[in-house]
């Protein structure tokens, strides 16, 4: 106990509490909340179109409207699993790639150019780190 004097006495931590009551909430409740909920992803892995799309409608049941799709095997495969997928969700469903480092230069703006018409919410790690000096430049 920070104040063990059998309640006689000054004990700094009470003091502080009853001169300044508002440190026991929380700072969001004093300033004001702006969010309750914070919408997150859920991720479908490297995986047939069948067993994605069998995997987005499961994810989308349970009320995700954001998926994340790892890719960077076969910028082709990539391509066509991502378009067919997102032809495939509700308007309303966002779709992150993660390509786990997996496409160099050519391979990524392919990959982009295959893909733009999806709106992307973005591409997470498409080249591999030793390649990322080529990211400063415009594609």
């Amino acid at each position: 106990n920070a104040c063990s004097h059998g309640g006689h006495g000054y004990c700094p931590a009470r003091s502080h509490r009853q001169a300044r009551p508002w440190t026991v909430r929380p700072l969001v409740e004093i300033l004001g909340r702006v969010h309750t909920a914070m919408p997150t992803s859920i991720t479908i892995g490297i995986k047939s179109l069948d067993e994605m799309r069998a995997e987005a409608d499961e994810y989308m049941g349970r009320g995700f409207k954001i998926l994340k799709v790892k890719t960077g095997m076969d910028v082709e495969q990539d391509i066509e699993r991502v378009c067919r997928l997102k032809a495939h969700v509700s308007a309303d469903v966002r779709i992150r790639v993660d390509a786990n480092q997996g496409y160099g230069v050519d391979q990524y703006k392919k990959f982009l150019a295959g893909t733009g018409h999806t709106n992307l919410e973005f591409v997470e790690q498409p080249i591999h780190v030793d390649q990322t000096a080529a990211m400063t430049r415009p594609f």
